[in-house]
Parts: C-alpha cells; sequence; structure tokens
C-alpha cells in the first residue's frame, strides 16, 4: 500500500529532472547561438505580466474586502503595503542590466532558475 502512494512521488521527481536535464542533454550535439540582450527581455516581460497579475489580485482582493466591511484605515493601509511591495520588486528586478551579467551559457542557466 505505501509503495503506491511513494510511486507518484518517485515518478513526478524523475520527470522534473528529465525535464531540467533537457536543455543540458540538448546542448551536446552543438551550442547554441544565443543572445544576451534576448534572454534577459524574456525574463524581464515574464516579470512584467506576474507582476501585473499580482496587482490585480490585489485589487480583486481589496474591491472584496470593500464590499463585505466598506473601505476603512486599516484596509487602505493594506492595499498601500501590497502595493508598496510589488513596486520593490520591480524596482529590484530591474535594478541591474542583466545583459552585462550573462556572460556565458552556464551562467545564463544559473540566472534563469534563480528567484526574481
Amino acid at each position: 500500500m505505501r509503495t503506491v502512494r511513494i510511486l507518484p512521488l518517485a515518478l513526478i521527481v524523475l520527470l522534473a529532472l528529465a525535464e531540467l536535464a533537457v536543455p543540458i542533454w540538448a546542448e551536446r550535439a552543438g551550442v547554441t547561438t544565443w543572445h544576451p540582450g534576448h534572454i534577459a527581455e524574456r525574463y524581464g516581460l515574464f516579470t512584467i505580466i506576474v507582476l501585473g497579475e499580482s496587482i490585480l489580485s490585489t485589487t480583486l482582493g481589496i474591491q472584496s474586502a470593500a464590499q463585505e466591511g466598506g473601505f476603512g484605515g486599516e484596509l487602505l493601509e493594506i492595499s498601500a503595503g501590497a502595493f508598496l511591495i510589488v513596486l520593490s520588486m520591480w524596482w529590484l528586478y530591474f535594478d541591474r542590466n542583466a545583459d552585462d551579467m550573462l556572460t556565458s551559457l552556464r551562467v545564463a542557466f544559473v540566472w534563469g532558475l534563480r528567484p526574481p
């Protein structure tokens, strides 16, 4: 009975490792040409989308809370704090130019795996 529960977890771990190994395995045949500016731009656009969704979900939460109990001082403080957190994440992510940091393909892979 216990092996039935462990099997799906082991399969998920195996497939996740295979997914992470695909770029490394694909590079063995030949080096892929890449441009650091393009990689940084793609990650930057993805970050903008994620931060926009964060603002949208915060706005919907504030709207729901305002409909339930009115728009009070505590809700204003929470909404201002949430907005400042998103703006801080934006600033931290785009503070440095990533083109200069992406000096090799190995560095680009590590940079792409790091949290924003």
